[in-house]
């Protein structure tokens, strides 16, 4: 939609739920909304001599947007913001799986009852399991949510653009170019006896989480996965935990845009696993990484949804 003559416009940032009432004199509304990000699950704790992965990252949630004219606006305007979903717990009995992540919620707005704008959120991270991978959760697409992953079964890619999460392995980035740009990218999955899984990227929707660390035979323990910024084009990456039970890198905000993605944590071959980072807005939390007669880290909050309204003004 293109306005004539000078104008000027008014940002509000909404939370929670409820219903949005337009600035008098403003002539249209641009919507902007994102998805939670899913949590990373915890990661496994097993006997010495066991092998372990950590618990799977959180998939990103999507960001979409919309314009209307003032005029177009026919009744009342109600929201409710995706809240990210929460990190899984670490297991704390020897040879036990972590536990899942939570799936990160919708971004929502209706018109009168009628749904005009929807964000989807990231799937799950599962726990890390002993001796077999994680499934990292699935990335949102603009007409579904990121699926879930399950023990080592990843989360799907949501229909419509987002990225399949990764079993042992970094999750898929999402799709781009078109009207995909802002879907979400799938979450890294936990390794058995290996690194995390990376994060995958998504230009301008959420990342996915990176993986905890897991855990070989001997024991000897690994780093978490890489999380993802969505500032340059994938190639920025947010360094996991180091294997000796360090926690995963925290999601920074990013104005405007998805946050970070929370990296794993990583293993700890004599103790506990270092929990694994929190998402920034829409993008998913880190796995936990595996402990050796130490409780497993906990998996990172994803990333809470948001949604801006541009007031725009002749």
């Amino acid at each position: 939609m293109r306005l004539s003559g000078p104008s000027r416009a008014n940002v509000v940032l909404l939370s929670g739920s409820g219903t949005y009432t337009p600035s008098s004199g403003a002539v249209a509304l641009l919507l902007r909304a994102g998805g939670g990000g899913g949590g990373g699950g915890g990661g496994a704790r097993v006997n010495t001599g066991t092998a372990a992965s950590g618990g799977g990252g959180g998939g990103g949630g999507a960001i979409v947007e919309r314009m209307l004219r003032l005029a177009e606006v026919t009744g009342a305007l109600t929201f409710s913001v995706g809240a990210g979903g929460a990190g899984g717990a670490g297991a704390t009995a020897g040879n036990t799986a972590g536990s899942n992540g939570g799936a990160g919620g919708p971004t929502t707005m209706t018109m009168g009852g009628v749904l005009i704008l929807q964000a989807f959120g990231g799937g799950r991270g599962a726990g890390g399991q002993t001796a077999a991978n994680a499934g990292g959760g699935g990335g949102a697409g603009f007409a579904g949510a990121g699926g879930d992953a399950t023990a080592a079964t990843a989360g799907t890619a949501g229909t419509q653009g987002g990225g399949a999460g990764g079993s042992g392995a970094a999750g898929s980035a999402a799709q781009v170019g078109g009207t995909a740009s802002g879907s979400g990218a799938g979450a890294g999955g936990g390794l058995n006896a290996g690194i995390g899984g990376a994060g995958g990227f998504s230009l301008s929707g959420g990342n996915g989480g990176g993986a905890g660390g897991g855990l070989s035979t001997v024991p000897a323990a690994f780093a978490g996965g890489n999380g993802r910024s969505c500032m340059v084009a994938g190639a920025i990456l947010i360094a996991g935990g180091a294997g000796t039970g360090a926690a995963g890198a925290v999601g920074a905000a990013m104005p405007g845009l998805a946050g970070n993605s929370g990296s794993g944590g990583g293993s700890n071959a004599g103790g506990a696993g270092g929990d694994g980072g929190a998402g920034g807005r829409s993008s998913g939390g880190g796995g936990g990484g595996a402990g050796s007669t130490g409780n497993g880290g906990a998996g990172g909050a994803g990333g809470a949804g948001w949604l801006e309204v541009t007031e725009i003004f002749a």
